[in-house]
């Protein structure tokens, strides 16, 4: 079983599979080449001390030493590495996947006005099925494999500072006697931040760059399979020999395939980039397959998407640049101070419970002993034998080492209100107890959020566009599909809602969760809070109504009613945006304009027909607006 990605293709042709390929001259295909080989070397240089940033995070966070042993202060002295890198990035990936994927609906879809209220409903389905639809969050599902790729990714994103995703449209393909098409559908992909390149100095922005390129790494069996289906030309393609030093670093540190040799491995490159390719003096959008070794073009095609189909997060961005800092690089510097204080405490505690001996030459025979509890020593002169102290306990050590995890807890927002001890919090928690300690944590995490929940949403929208694309070209296995999920009717509005060319702007899709105060109970106090203000909303709103329609109600009156009733809803929708789980505000706001001027209009229509009753309604107001009528005087 297999994932083939697809780029958008014409679906015109009876055949489905031929490419209309970039037709262009030797000359200008080998200038593009040449080209792409230049500034593939260059970005590959120029991030070789990134790479050495990433190679010492993973060291840190995997307490690897930078030497394999230490024989200061003695032989096979300590040589640990303070935990702080792992303990920080692990309690700041817990927290965002514990804020992010434990609401439900994970992702929802607003509607900017109420003319696309039933296309929200649809969309909000259609995401709804394929991420409940997943299995395990750590395994890949045949959907759109939104939870995985966010696992992944996301733990990339806090490690290394990027997290990078690529969201294809792909056909999982089961090979036997006879191939056959299980699924096809769009499909979030993670890249390793190893294997996403670059321009040297890029800015933060991935859709302005000259060029951006992913790597992938094919096996010569893989490659023969990808050029069959892709149409490659592959005469020009070279191995590279072995697997990326990065991708080497990281299978090491993890204890996972370290040491094994890859000879078959092809650097092939999908690359995104801008370039002249006809002649005209302005760059074109072009998507190049490309083989580094080789220097070798194997496929070239006009860019088929309105955009590059990635979506990047970072944990903490470097200012206009294209990489972010992840944890561990973060407190690096404190790291280092907590492991030399670290393994001082130990070389420390292990030399004051260790003793010498010291003595005149000949007291013991031999001259050298191994001493060990209970060890009884024969000497011809004992008296002349002594105990020689290495060490006392030195206690200021430790708070050195307090003081590298008070930095590191600055630096990452990590610190012990983030989990709340037994000591410090009741048996029985109220959400807002809960709430107040949550609302201690620092701020520090407040941009990663952001980035993440921008990163999370941008990814089902991207799905959301491969669907559309698909739609657009005349494919006519995904409207079977989204039939039999959907039904009918939901399908129709869903893939109308798709091709219409309002789309972009009608709908918002975001990830739910806001804030990093969010839990479980915290939700439910606030489903409950929400509950609250809305029956007294609906209750005084009711009363209002009654009070309006009463036929004796004076007309002033009745006016500031119903301006009453409209500030009020617009206050209502305000508060209820403030609540996250409320997607659509406006679904839950009540106008009783119509029905006031109903009201109004039937009770003309009676005075009309009565006379008298008019007229003694009249009499009325007049007693209570003026006292006693004028003929009465």
């Amino acid at each position: 079983m297999r994932f083939i990605s697809r780029d958008p293709i014409s679906l015109d042709n009876p055949s489905n599979d031929a490419r209309r390929l970039l037709r262009i001259s030797p000359e200008k295909k080998q200038a593009l080449a040449t080209w792409l080989q230049q500034e593939i070397e260059n970005a590959l240089s120029d991030r070789q001390s990134l790479e050495r940033v990433w190679n010492q995070a993973r060291r840190h966070y995997y307490q690897e030493p930078l030497q394999t042993t230490k024989d200061i202060p003695y032989l096979n002295a300590s040589n640990h590495v303070a935990p702080l890198a792992q303990i920080a990035a692990d309690a700041v990936f817990a927290t965002v996947f514990s804020v992010t994927t434990e609401a439900s609906p994970i992702i929802t879809v607003k509607a900017s006005n109420d003319e696309w209220s039933a296309q929200a409903k649809a969309v909000q389905e259609r995401i709804d099925h394929e991420l409940n639809a997943e299995g395990e969050a750590t395994v890949g599902g045949l959907h759109w494999n939104f939870l995985p790729s966010l696992y992944h990714g996301g733990k990339d994103c806090v490690k290394l500072g990027t997290g990078v995703w690529h969201i294809p449209w792909v056909e999982h393909v089961v090979k036997g006697k006879f191939a056959r098409t299980e699924f096809a559908g769009s499909r979030i992909e993670p890249i390793p931040l190893e294997n996403i390149l670059a321009p040297g100095g890029a800015s933060y922005d991935l859709q302005s760059l000259p060029w951006v390129a992913i790597r992938y790494e094919y096996t010569d069996q893989a490659l023969a399979e990808e050029a069959v289906r892709q149409k490659w030309d592959t005469d020009g393609v070279r191995a590279a020999g072995n697997i990326s030093t990065p991708h080497q670093d990281r299978e090491r540190f993890s204890r996972q395939y370290g040491n094994a040799t890859r000879t078959n491995t092809n650097d092939i490159f999908k690359v995104m980039c801008c370039f002249d390719i006809d002649g005209d003096d302005e760059a074109e959008d072009l998507l190049v397959w490309y083989n580094h070794t080789g220097a070798s073009i194997l496929a070239l095609d006009w860019y088929p998407y309105d955009h590059r189909n990635l979506v990047m997060a970072h944990f903490d961005i470097e200012e206009f640049l294209f990489y972010g800092r992840g944890v561990p690089s973060i407190i690096s510097g404190a790291t280092e101070i907590a492991t030399d204080a670290l393994n001082s405490a130990l070389d420390n505690a292990f030399l004051s419970n260790t003793r010498m001996f010291k003595g005149p030459i000949g007291a013991i025979e031999g001259n050298a002993i191994l001493a060990f509890p209970g060890k009884y020593l024969s000497s011809t002169d004992p008296d002349k034998i002594s105990e020689l102290k290495l060490s006392d306990i030195n206690p200021s050590i430790l708070a050195i080492l307090e003081v590298a995890i008070g930095f590191a807890e600055r630096a990452t927002g990590i610190n012990d209100l983030s989990t709340a001890r037994p000591a410090q919090v009741p048996g029985r928690t109220p959400a807002t107890t809960t709430l107040s300690l949550l609302n201690q944590v620092s701020q520090r995490h407040t941009p990663f959020f952001a980035s993440f929940r921008s990163a999370a949403a941008c990814m089902v929208r991207e799905c959301l566009y491969r669907e559309q694309e698909r739609l657009l070209r005349g494919d006519t296995r995904l409207p079977r599909y989204l039939t039999k999920i959907l039904g009918q009717k939901n399908a129709q509005i869903y893939m109308s809602a798709l091709m219409d060319e309002d789309f972009d702007n009608a709908l918002s899709v975001e990830l739910t969760v806001t804030s990093a105060q969010m839990n479980k109970e915290v939700e439910r106090q606030n489903a409950m809070l929400v509950a609250q203000l809305y029956k007294q909303y609906v209750t005084e709103l009711v009363q209002a109504v009654v009070i309006a329609s009463q036929p004796q109600t004076p007309p002033a009156l009745r006016s500031v009613i119903e301006k009453a009733i409209i500030a009020t809803n617009e206050l209502m929708e305000r508060v209820l945006r403030t609540f996250s789980d409320v997607s659509n505000p406006s679904a839950f706001l009540i106008d009783p304009g119509p029905e006031l001027q109903q009201i109004a209009q039937q009770g003309q229509a009676a005075q009309a027909q009565n006379p008298l009753a008019a007229l003694l309604q009249q009499m009325g107001q007049g007693q209570n607006g003026q006292g006693a009528p004028s003929g009465g005087q």
